[in-house]
């Protein structure tokens, strides 16, 4: 399972290596460069490109991200944002809706969604309520930007998250809306009204790296039907739902390296998933679990087959949590039937209510070897949403 996993991570940076190649590796992170050499560096990067018509720059080419996109070539190509002195100000969805694009930004680049907009800052795929698979696009990155979905100004009430006109979409940071091979990278994902990052309607082959997900007013991300997700060195934080969500029959999700802290709810919520690998996480100090692992039900029933299955968390802590560190709530007994999960090389201490809670037939059944640390005192620190 490890070796898919690191095949796959190795994978993911020889593409963006390739995929960034046309940008000629425009501005190192770390490299101070006087504006005069940057304005010809940049020009001339995306200039040089094999085809010339192939990369824009905003907003020296075009003043607006979208109908740049729009303008590339049939071929796909890259669309490059300089950073100003403030926000790119966002008053309409960024709607990449075709394949082969990168949507790359220069250090400091920041996108801000306008007061009351109520769409999602960036849309990849499809708006359609339903998307099929030959309907996905292919190919798109998506790199370098802080994303602020400025969720104090679009509205309140139950429906202030919804898209207006399209609430099926939500009022997310970026939503992966029917799309294949997708890849985010050195993203700060903030302040949205709905999710940080949402990935649904089937979309697979998703490689996520070194993104941020901040004060969202629900999940930091919610996989919502995705498979084939591979996310590694991430903070989920501050979020007013959970930092990590999974659900709606989700498959293949593998998660490194990840800091999930501060949440209103709990680090990581996951049900009705089948093959999930985390590895390395640090989850401490959210208001309820640090993992919440259990069935879907519709407020009457358990729905049939929504367990998780084949779930294995590794080498991770579960720090002063609000609630049992992790919580199991489902059995291998059908309609739920969750089966084959473990947690192996878990740290577990200062958790209200204990290590573990949930379903005690369950509990039996899981799989755990975990170092109970004692002498820590119960409960989130520092957390401004538990009472």
């Amino acid at each position: 399972m490890h070796s898919r996993l690191y095949a796959c991570m190795i994978s993911f940076v020889f593409i963006v290596i390739a995929w960034g190649s046309n940008v000629n590796a425009l501005l190192l992170e770390n490299e101070v460069v006087e504006s005069s050499a940057l304005e010809s560096e940049l020009t001339s990067a995306i200039r040089s490109a094999d085809n010339s018509s192939a990369g824009i720059i905003v907003p020296d080419d075009n003043p607006d991200i979208g109908s740049a996109i729009d303008n590339l070539p049939d071929a796909g190509g890259t669309v490059y944002v300089r950073a100003n002195s403030g926000c790119y100000i966002v008053r309409d969805s960024i709607h990449i809706a075709r394949s082969n694009v990168s949507l790359i930004g220069e250090q400091g680049a920041l996108l801000c969604l306008a007061d009351n907009i109520r769409q999602p800052v960036i849309l990849i795929g499809s708006p359609a309520r339903d998307v099929q698979p030959d309907k996905h696009v292919f190919n798109i990155r998506v790199s370098g930007f802080t994303i602020d979905g400025n969720r104090s100004n679009q509205g309140e009430g139950d429906d202030a998250e919804d898209a207006r006109g399209r609430p099926h979409l939500k009022n997310n940071g970026i939503s992966i809306h029917g799309a294949q091979r997708v890849y985010l990278d050195d993203l700060v994902l903030q302040n949205a009204r709905s999710g940080g990052l949402v990935i649904s309607q089937k979309s697979r082959t998703i490689f996520i790296n070194n993104v941020v997900f901040a004060a969202n007013h629900f999940d930091g991300i919610a996989i919502d039907g995705g498979h084939e997700v591979f996310l590694s060195n991430f903070k989920a934080e501050l979020n007013l739902a959970s930092g990590v969500s999974i659900d709606t029959g989700s498959s293949e999700i593998y998660m490194t390296n990840g800091l999930l802290q501060k949440n209103a709810h709990n680090g990581i919520f996951i049900r009705h998933t089948r093959s999930a690998t985390f590895r390395g996480m640090d989850i401490k100090d959210n208001c309820h679990h640090g993992v919440f692992a259990s069935h879907s039900d519709d407020g009457s029933r358990i729905v049939p087959g929504s367990g998780v299955n084949e779930v294995a968390f590794s080498d991770f802590s579960l720090l002063r949590n609000g609630k049992p560190g992790f919580f199991y709530g489902s059995n291998s007994t059908p309609p739920g039937a969750s089966l084959h999960n473990s947690i192996s090389d878990a740290r577990i201490g200062g958790n209200a209510g204990g290590p573990l809670g949930g379903d005690n037939q369950g509990l039996a059944e899981l799989h755990t070897d975990f170092t109970l640390f004692s002498g820590i005192l119960p409960g989130p620190v520092d957390n401004p949403f538990c009472p």
